[in-house]
């Protein structure tokens, strides 16, 4: 609102806004918006909005959560880097060092339903493949955080690739993330 409409400081969740604020938000969506909608179904449309911003939240945290015992239990830098590999431009969550060439490289990834299982698999070794192919004395390894345990060994399977180090799993608890770090740091000789 602020950008597109020039609506500054307005809460979205507790609104106060004037007659001319409010008819020009109006104005701005009523474009988005069938001919006809129920009230009921606009709300429940904002409720699953505001629901899936949450969810998206709380994956970021629990990914900084992760980068934070890499960079604790480590005693070295990791953090978000981007790599290029034929003009395609990559994401590594937590590299080191932060600087110049890669040595380490993880994939911090959250996958909370069976059906994303495939999709994000092939992702990561998509990833690792690029990953290697830029920087081929590196070590790449990724931490998962996969809700159906007795469903991981299939998860390590789908990443069985030369070009994956080491793979993790860790819960949503900062225990099980410290553990599955140290186990991971244990296997590059990393740890402190």
């Amino acid at each position: 609102m602020e950008r597109d409409l020039g609506l500054k400081n307005v809460n979205t969740y507790q609104p106060k806004l004037t007659e001319q604020e409010a008819n020009i938000i109006a104005g701005y969506l009523k474009i988005f918006l069938p001919p006809y909608i129920e009230l009921p179904s606009l709300v429940y449309i904002d409720q699953t909005e505001f629901v899936d911003k949450e969810v998206r939240l709380r994956k970021g945290r629990w990914e900084r959560v992760v980068l934070n015992a890499l960079n604790q239990l480590s005693g070295r830098v990791f953090k978000k880097r981007k790599f290029t590999f034929k003009g395609e431009s990559f994401e590594i969550d937590a590299a080191t060092p932060p600087a110049g060439a890669i040595r380490i490289g993880i994939d911090i990834k959250r996958i909370e339903a069976r059906r994303d299982i495939h999709k994000r698999c092939d992702e990561i070794v998509n990833k690792a493949i690029n990953f290697k192919k830029a920087y081929p004395k590196t070590k790449f390894a990724v931490v998962i955080y996969y809700p159906f345990v007795t469903e991981h060994i299939n998860v390590q399977n789908r990443l069985q690739s030369s070009n994956i180090d080491a793979v993790v799993f860790a819960a949503e608890s900062e225990d099980s993330i410290k553990t599955s770090v140290k186990l991971l740091l244990a296997k590059f000789g990393a740890s402190t």
